[in-house]
């Protein structure tokens, strides 16, 4: 009887404990706060790669990107981090397929980010253009599959909602 009542008091007080303490299933967000976490968190990795842009142009000799190296992998970081922090935001239901296009976009950007921080850490000129040439294969991916795309366009939906 004892064990029952033990087991019972453990199936209750450990979800419940959970769900209070923000441990359980993150809380659907309303379009409002959906559409300013997606804007804040674009902020964060557009300043990032506005960063990055100038240094990946200027990578064409092991010396401009040895003198960058650590300034880059420090801003790859950056942008890697508030990548994955879109997974973090828990869409209203009416925009969960858009946000799971945007997650799944969101893998192949993260590859980009890690090919721009290959080729700023590049050692020979042979790295360099093997890196530029994985950065290049980014250009071909259809439009509808861009993390630009699909993030522009839940943005125009979720404006139109909020008016």
């Amino acid at each position: 009887m004892t064990k029952r009542i033990i087991a019972l008091l453990i199936a209750v007080i450990i979800p419940a404990a959970l769900i209070f303490t923000g441990c359980g299933s993150k809380e659907q967000l309303t379009p409002q706060e959906y559409y300013d976490g997606l804007l804040n968190t674009y902020k964060e990795y557009s300043s990032a790669m506005k960063e990055l842009s100038p240094i990946i142009t200027g990578a064409t000799s092991v010396e401009a990107v040895s003198a960058n190296s650590a300034k880059a992998k420090d801003i790859c970081g950056r942008a890697d981090k508030a990548l994955l922090k879109f997974k973090d935001l828990e869409p209203p239901s009416k925009y969960a397929d858009q946000h799971k296009k945007l997650i799944k976009s969101i893998d192949s950007e993260r590859d980009f980010v890690k090919a721009a921080e290959k080729l700023l850490t590049a050692k020979t000129l042979n790295d360099i253009t093997s890196a530029n040439a994985e950065l290049k294969a980014f250009d071909s991916a259809p439009q509808d599959q861009q993390f630009a795309s699909i993030f522009l366009q839940l943005i125009k939906d979720l404006k139109a909602e909020l008016g």
